[in-house]
């Protein structure tokens, strides 16, 4: 989750302020959050082939751990997703920049829930990742509308077209953090 958190709040600073520095630091990290997924995957597949006996609520809870690494290593897909899809941009200003910063914010909040939901088997804020994903979902309708607009005008139309690839990048991880609740 840390790393996931990060490199969702380097995709933030890029927006903010785009540097090859910024973007060469989230490229470069996919192969760590990659790891870090194969690692959780094979330490829940050790401990579920031990001869340790466990109920079915440890079984589940396990394969549950497994299917929450695959999605937050999705969200940091994604970010390097949206990083490809701006190096492609001619005229960074068609990037509605300031619309993106709430929606990264309540991917990031997702995020943070996602461990305390996990050590407290507390469906509530399983429920809370869901609803972000709910509100994200909303956020980029808004956006998706403005741009189409902007397209119709035909200006810029291949900068905005990757500015909506980059939307629907981030409202992708919206459908992971509701996959994770």
């Amino acid at each position: 989750c840390v790393e996931v958190d990060a490199q969702v709040g380097h995709l933030q600073a890029y927006l903010a302020s785009p540097s090859g520095v910024v973007s060469r630091r989230i490229l470069d990290r996919g192969g760590y959050a990659y790891n870090l997924k194969l690692r959780i995957h094979s330490s829940c597949i050790d401990r579920l082939a031990s001869n340790t006996p466990r109920g079915d609520a440890d079984t589940l809870a396990l394969r549950s751990i497994e299917f929450i690494a695959t999605e937050l290593d999705k969200i940091t897909e994604l970010c390097r997703d949206c990083i490809r899809q701006l190096n492609h941009l001619k005229n960074l200003t068609c990037v509605n920049s300031p619309a993106y910063q709430p929606l990264l914010d309540r991917v990031r909040r997702g995020i943070r829930l996602v461990e305390p939901a996990i050590e407290k088997h507390d469906s509530q804020l399983a429920l809370k990742i869901t609803q972000l994903a709910g509100k994200l979902s909303r956020d980029y309708d808004t956006l998706m509308k403005d741009y189409i607009a902007a397209l119709k005008l035909r200006d810029n139309t291949e900068d905005l077209t990757h500015a909506l690839f980059v939307a629907h990048d981030i409202e992708q991880m919206g459908n992971a953090l509701l996959d994770i609740g």
